[in-house]
C-alpha cells in the first residue's frame, strides 16, 4: 500500500499534503486537514501557493490579510488567495479547532464566486459546517495514491463546494447567486475561453464577439458576476499560472512571461509586482526556488 508522502494522522492534528494536482482539472485537491489546539498559538505567517478555505469548528481566532483583520468564530469560513501573505492564530482563553482545504483548478475562481467568496469578501458564515467536516474526514481516510482514493478525494472536494454553493443560495441576503444574474452565461463562456487561451493574445473585443455579445455588455456582466473586468480576470489567470511556474520550476523569468502570454518580460514583471507586491525574482526566492533562471 503506497501512501501520500504528506499524510499525518496523529493526535490533535491530521493532514494530507503533497497531493499531486490534476492537470487542467476544473477543481483539484492539493491538501487538507484539521487541528484542535489545546492552548493559544503564536500568530503564524503563511504564503499560500493555492486557494485555501479554512473552517472554524469551535473556539475563537483571527486572520490578517491585505491589512484587514478578521475575528473568527464557529461557523466562519475564510478564503486565503494564492500569493497573499496571511497571519493567523487562536485566542488563549478559547483555543480553536479548525479545518482547511487547499485546491487549484481552471474553474476555482468561478466556483468560489458561486459559493460567495472573493478577494473582496474573504470571510462568511456557513450553516453546513457538519457536512463539510464529514467530507474532510472522508478525504483524510483516502490517503493512498491509488486511482480509487484519488477519485474519492476529488469527489469529496466537489461535494464540499456543492454544500457551500447551496448554503450561499439559501442563506445569502443577495437576491440570487451571481451566476444566475443576466449575462452570466456569457461570462461562463468567456471564462472558459480565457482559462484555455490565457497564454495567447486575447483581445476583449474579440472575446465578446466569440461569446456573442458586445464589449460593454460583457464588461458589465463580468463586473456583476465576478466583481472585475474581463481584462482583470485575464491578468489574474496569467499571474496565477506564472506564480505556479515560478514556485514549481526553474524556468527563466522571460520564459515564464512568454508562457503566460507576455512578449515583454519587463511588462510581465511590472504586472506581477502589482498583483503580488513583489517581483518575480523575489517571489521565487520566497517560494524556495533560490536559483534564478
Amino acid at each position: 500500500m503506497k501512501l501520500i508522502s504528506g499524510y499525518n494522522g496523529a493526535g490533535r492534528y491530521k493532514c494530507l499534503e503533497d497531493v499531486l494536482p490534476e492537470k487542467r482539472a476544473e477543481l483539484s485537491l492539493m491538501y487538507c486537514g484539521w487541528e484542535s489546539c489545546v492552548r493559544a498559538s503564536q500568530r503564524r505567517r503563511d504564503l499560500k501557493d493555492s486557494y485555501v478555505l479554512g473552517f472554524v469548528r469551535s473556539g475563537i481566532g483571527s486572520l490578517e490579510m491585505d491589512g484587514e483583520v478578521y475575528h473568527l468564530e464557529p461557523g466562519d469560513v475564510l478564503l486565503a488567495l494564492p500569493g497573499r501573505e496571511i497571519w493567523y492564530g487562536t485566542e488563549k482563553w478559547k483555543p480553536w479547532t479548525y479545518m482547511w482545504i487547499g485546491f487549484s483548478g481552471i474553474c476555482a475562481e468561478a466556483v468560489l464566486a458561486s459559493a460567495g467568496f472573493s478577494g473582496v469578501k474573504p470571510v462568511r458564515k456557513v450553516r453546513c459546517a457538519p457536512q463539510i467536516g464529514m467530507y474532510i474526514e472522508r478525504i483524510l481516510e483516502a490517503y493512498q495514491t491509488s486511482d480509487q482514493d484519488r477519485l474519492k478525494r476529488n469527489g469529496m472536494l466537489l461535494l464540499i463546494f456543492s454544500e457551500l454553493i447551496q448554503d450561499y443560495e439559501q442563506h445569502s441576503d443577495r437576491p440570487g447567486p451571481a451566476w444566475r444574474s443576466p449575462g452570466a452565461v456569457y461570462v461562463k463562456e468567456a471564462v472558459r475561453y480565457i482559462d484555455l487561451h490565457y497564454n495567447q493574445k486575447v483581445q476583449i473585443r474579440e472575446l465578446a464577439d466569440y461569446v456573442g455579445v458586445n464589449r460593454s455588455y460583457l464588461a458589465s456582466s463580468f463586473q456583476r458576476t465576478l466583481g472585475c473586468s474581463p481584462r482583470a480576470y485575464l491578468i489574474r489567470v496569467r499571474m496565477e499560472k506564472a506564480r505556479e511556474m515560478l514556485a514549481g520550476t526553474d524556468m527563466q523569468i522571460s520564459v515564464v512571461a512568454a508562457a503566460v502570454g507576455y512578449t515583454d518580460p519587463l511588462a510581465f514583471s511590472k504586472i506581477f509586482k502589482q498583483s503580488y507586491g513583489m517581483s518575480p525574482r523575489t517571489y521565487r526566492k520566497v517560494a524556495g526556488r533560490e536559483d534564478e533562471g
